[in-house]
């Protein structure tokens, strides 16, 4: 009984023993993945180029979005408005050249276009010499006012339904969509780009001096933006991300100033820019681009980066999901700017390097786990085995 005793408990550290180096060899023979998220902006489709022709821009220097994502631009040097679906298809053209600053000039005749905007119904409003225009959606004049001791450098739309226009003596005036003026700001300097947040804090560039100004919404300065920088578009989106087109690069800032992300270079190719001169957000967050040199328009879309290293940092896998403007993470931490001239530099939320450590953290106690259970098993047979 005793020799039968100790072939049984010899069986049993026996099988201890191979589960265990089971449980070992299972661990070190399964493969370890890395996965890194990151995001960025891809050109969807470009449009335009130099000339006369529907569809073609010289010197362009607004863009803005309706409600449907149609595309509207202040094509200056041509002076006309184009309207263009949100893949570029042309849709209509109006306006034709006029006498700068010509009085009683014909609803149709434009001098010096300033700029564009369209309202949440669809009416449009167009700053052009010292006049204020407003066009029905299908451009019907609607009516103007001509404003008498300055003039308009653009026109903007704000959340709270009226119109905003930098004006050449270093003054932002308020407007209401039918041209009541409501209230004027002064600026620190002459606005070159401006823009207004989702809390209606409004930005003004003055590039020269390569400064952002911002105002809260009663007007009152707030100080300059954190960085030197010199746009001459500057956009927020729903999240009150800042797009600020700065030459042939943009540059995103989170509310609180922190820089983001970039992405653009010099140069005609896809996704590369001559002079940005306007941006705006569409309804599902995507970001046209107005390059006045180049003469055209490049739509970006946002798209968030999934890739797959194994054990040896190899990329096994790569998922491009685009991203629409409601699902875009606000709590991006960065760790480096994404270049698309280089995949080097992805940057992961906190979301994401939480859960990379997590998954780190679970693959080692699992691997404990496993172990843990092929032992308890060889236990239980041998005390089986022995009647225990």
């Amino acid at each position: 009984m005793r020799l039968f005793s100790s072939i049984v408990f010899s069986i049993f550290l026996f099988e201890l023993f191979l589960s265990v180096a089971r449980a070992q060899n299972a661990e070190s023979t399964t493969p370890k993945t890395d996965i890194k998220n990151f995001y960025i902006f891809k050109c969807e489709t470009r449009w335009g180029n130099g000339g006369l022709d529907q569809g073609q821009f010289n010197e362009p220097n607004a863009i803005s979005v309706d409600p449907s994502d149609n595309v509207y631009v202040s094509d200056s040097k041509n002076n006309r408005i184009q309207k263009f679906d949100a893949n570029g298809k042309f849709i209509l053209a109006f306006g034709e050249k006029g006498e700068p600053y010509k009085e009683n000039s014909k609803p149709n005749e434009f001098g010096y276009l300033e700029g564009v905007c369209v309202d949440k119904d669809g009416f449009i409003y167009v700053a052009v010499d010292d006049d204020l225009r407003k066009y029905d959606p299908n451009f019907g004049f609607v009516s103007k006012v001509t404003i008498t001791n300055d003039s308009p450098l653009g026109i903007f739309i704000g959340g709270d339904g009226f119109l905003y226009l930098p004006e050449n003596s270093n003054n932002l005036a308020k407007y209401s969509r039918n041209f009541r003026e409501i209230v004027t700001y002064p600026l620190q300097n002459r606005s070159f780009g401006f823009a207004l947040d989702n809390q209606l804090n409004f930005y003004a560039s003055y590039t020269p001096s390569e400064v952002v100004e911002k105002y809260n919404r009663e007007g009152e300065y707030q100080g300059e933006w954190k960085k030197k920088i010199s746009p001459l578009a500057i956009a927020f989106d729903q999240g009150n991300w800042g797009y600020f087109g700065e030459d042939q690069k943009v540059l995103i800032y989170k509310p609180d100033g922190e820089m983001i992300l970039k992405f653009g270079a010099p140069g005609v190719a896809k996704g590369q820019f001559g002079k940005i001169s306007g941006i705006a957000i569409g309804t599902q967050g995507e970001i046209f681009i107005l390059d006045r040199q180049n003469n055209r328009v490049q739509k970006f879309v946002k798209y968030k980066v999934t890739q797959w290293f194994d054990k040896n940092g190899i990329k096994i896998k790569e998922e491009e999901i685009p991203l629409p403007e409601k699902e875009l993470p606000i709590n991006l931490t960065k760790t480096a700017l994404y270049d698309p001239a280089s995949e080097a530099n992805p940057f992961l939320s906190e979301t994401d390097n939480a859960k990379k450590n997590s998954e780190k953290g679970n693959k080692s106690s699992n691997s404990s786990d496993v172990a843990d259970k092929a032992k308890d098993a060889a236990v239980d047979t041998a005390k089986n085995l022995l009647g225990f």
